[in-house]
């Protein structure tokens, strides 16, 4: 079966930087290796939507089912980092938003 834009399609993945530290993944094994108390859950999406990362849209497109390793320049995928984007917060701001906390000592 060749994947054509607007198939409905369910992946596995792990994200990877360049030098090989994993971000993220879908898959039970490497959400341990991360210490990740993210439960593993299936990703459906459809390709060509703009659903996920445009650069694997258009990898996946025309290809056959299969495993594959994908690796995408940074506008093809989150974008290239633009520093005026990125703010400080201090943590006590996220404390006081209920956004973390801390546990108890015990």
């Amino acid at each position: 079966m060749t994947l054509q834009k607007d198939d409905f399609i369910e992946i596995e993945f792990t994200g990877r930087i360049k030098d090989g530290e994993m971000f993220d993944s879908n898959i039970a094994e490497e959400l341990k290796k991360l210490n990740s108390n993210q439960e593993a859950k299936p990703f459906i999406f459809c390709l060509g939507q703009e659903m996920f990362l445009a650069g694997v849209d258009e990898f996946l497109i025309g290809k056959e089912l299969g495993d594959y390793e994908i690796e995408l320049k940074p506008e093809k995928a989150f974008g290239l980092r633009n520093p005026s984007l990125i703010q400080m917060i201090p943590v006590k701001v996220f404390i006081e938003h209920k956004l973390i906390r801390f546990p108890e000592p015990s």
